[in-house]
């Protein structure tokens, strides 16, 4: 836990350079645990397939194993059919409530066909038909879609069957069966599916009722650890099942499918939700649409979605903004890099009328007004997102005698694409929303181009490395430590500029979202005040993890 410093921003004697609104009230705390369910479905009593007497075993230990996991539990066996398996599944559905973690486990028999991965009744018929398929098995890809109603934060599938035709025969009459296909996901559902084994190979169980499959065996030894992303506890599940097969001489590779993007506990504790409400604060500090819906998407199963969904709800409007900053975070950026320790960091005053964004964007998905990097922030050589700062009337031309074709309110956002000249007045030629996508004009207030913002001398460059306990975040105690290393050596901070790395791994981009808001609420935490906090996400100067700190000061 990293401790507070006394520390202080000794203020900075400019005009405003940003405006916030109240921050965080108490609906924007509220908490709501997501309750955890999960359905066990286990059929050894085949009436035409081989037994699988494991299965039995399979049942108790996850029972055991997620009640553990303070799952609810909810238990099936035998399931005969298409039928069975339908009832089952809608009935267990109608349990489970928005933002809730679904786990849906089976053990028995299963096998591909035409791409999907099928689990099978105790009544299918040998051989089989395709007719029989669509009345004896369920594909395993459609179960998310059971949920698609009640919205759960994540749904997590655990398939222990094989993947082969094994002892499954068909009519070459009627249909082929493939073997190894692409599994076909569903595209109305995020969820994990993990698999006992890869396409085309079967799933070891055996004969004895006492004894676990090699597969289950390896998530019920790992499935109740504390604190630990799902996806890290699958990679060790799967490195049991390898070692325990190889050495019994039949190597069997447990598969991952499906697409999700949220961060899956299966049994987190209140260290958990201590990460989640710093990375909640953190969001809702940047008073940002676009990093909201990220913190609403990467944590979709924490205790504080709801109130980061309310709040969307309240201020998602994309079309206005929530805070501004009088300089370019990528111009502050520049300015540091230019100077030296004994000259002072300068950027251009920005025109009056016009603010930016705290955080700017090299790369678009993460920010939705991602632009391409402008040498001067006067003349962009590409369209920027910008906000106004002040009511315009929105003319169709450049000129005061023009059509006036809407209105925008301080606060609203704008594509600046030009700005042109017209006599002794300056006109930024604008996009907006609200114009219906028509190109349209706007006079702004000109900025004679040898006016400056000292910003400071370069007084410290780190890199804050990521959290250990979560991707999310960065080290507090790291932060911390820096600042306690400037007040030692006797400096005082005027402004900080952050930055993170370019990825084209999403859920690493928005990590590194997520981690930039993390520094800058941490750095406030300090007694640094947001407006002197400016930040660039997707930096081709940043390689690798963690968020670097520049830091600008006397």
């Amino acid at each position: 836990m990293w401790k507070v410093s006394r520390f202080l921003l000794v203020g900075i004697t400019l005009t405003p350079l940003g405006i916030t609104s109240a921050w965080a009230g108490d609906g924007d705390l509220v908490m709501r645990e997501p309750k955890h369910w999960a359905l066990v479905i286990t059929n050894d009593d085949y009436q035409n397939l081989d037994k699988l007497p494991s299965a039995i075993a399979d049942s108790k230990g996850m029972f055991d194993a997620l009640n553990q996991a303070h799952f609810d539990v909810t238990t099936a066996s035998n399931l005969r059919n298409y039928s069975d398996f339908d009832k089952v599944l809608r009935d267990f559905a109608r349990k489970v409530d928005e933002d809730d973690l679904v786990v849906v486990y089976f053990s028995g028999h299963g096998f591909i066909y035409a791409g999907s991965s099928y689990i099978v009744g105790t009544t299918m018929p040998q051989p089989m038909s395709k007719g029989d398929i669509l009345k004896s098995a369920l594909a395993s890809e459609t179960i998310p879609d059971y949920f698609n109603i009640a919205k759960p934060g994540g749904v997590v599938l655990l398939i222990d069957a094989c993947r082969s035709l094994g002892a499954i025969k068909t009519d070459p009459q009627s249909v082929e069966v493939n073997k190894g296909s692409q599994t076909q996901l569903s595209q109305k559902s995020h969820f994990f599916m993990g698999l006992a084994t890869k396409d085309g190979a079967t799933a070891a169980g055996y004969e004895q009722k006492e004894v676990m499959s090699l597969y289950t065996s390896a998530i019920v030894s790992y499935i109740a650890k504390q604190d630990a992303e799902f996806k890290d506890v699958y990679q060790d599940i799967g490195v049991k099942v390898l070692l325990n097969s190889t050495q019994q001489g039949a190597p069997q590779e447990p598969g991952v499918y499906g697409y999700w993007y949220e961060k899956i506990y299966m049994n987190p504790t209140q260290k958990t939700y201590d990460g989640d409400k710093e990375a909640w604060l953190s969001a809702l500090n940047e008073k940002k649409a676009e990093t909201v819906k990220v913190f609403i998407a990467r944590y979709a199963l924490s205790p504080y979605v709801r109130a980061a969904k309310a709040w969307l709800d309240k201020n998602g409007d994309e079309e206005t903004a929530q805070a501004y900053t009088g300089v370019s975070p990528r111009d502050v950026e520049t300015a540091f890099n230019a100077a030296t320790q004994d000259e002072q960091a300068e950027v251009n005053r920005s025109l009056s009328s016009l603010g930016f964004d705290r955080i700017q964007n090299y790369q678009g998905g993460l920010l939705e007004d991602a632009l391409p990097h402008e040498t001067s922030t006067n003349v962009p050589i590409s369209a920027e997102s910008r906000i106004v700062l002040k009511n315009f009337n929105v003319r169709a031309a450049p000129g005061l005698n023009s059509k006036v074709v809407g209105k925008l309110a301080s606060m609203d956002r704008v594509l600046v694409k030009d700005y042109i000249t017209n006599g002794s007045d300056t006109w930024a030629k604008i996009g907006a929303p609200k114009l219906g996508g028509n190109d349209a004009y706007i006079k702004v207030n000109p900025t004679p181009s040898d006016q400056k913002i000292v910003l400071g001398r370069p007084i410290g460059d780190f890199v804050i490395p990521t959290s250990t306990e979560s991707s999310s975040l960065v080290s507090g105690s790291a932060i911390d430590d820096m600042i306690n290393q400037l007040k030692q050596s006797g400096k005082t901070i005027t402004w900080i500029s952050l930055s993170a790395g370019a990825t084209e791994d999403p859920a690493l981009a928005s990590d590194r979202l997520l981690q930039l808001a993390n520094a800058k609420y941490l750095l406030t935490q300090q007694g640094i005040s947001s407006k002197a906090i400016t930040s660039v996400a997707a930096s081709p100067e940043v390689t690798g993890n963690g968020v670097r700190m520049k830091v600008l000061g006397y």
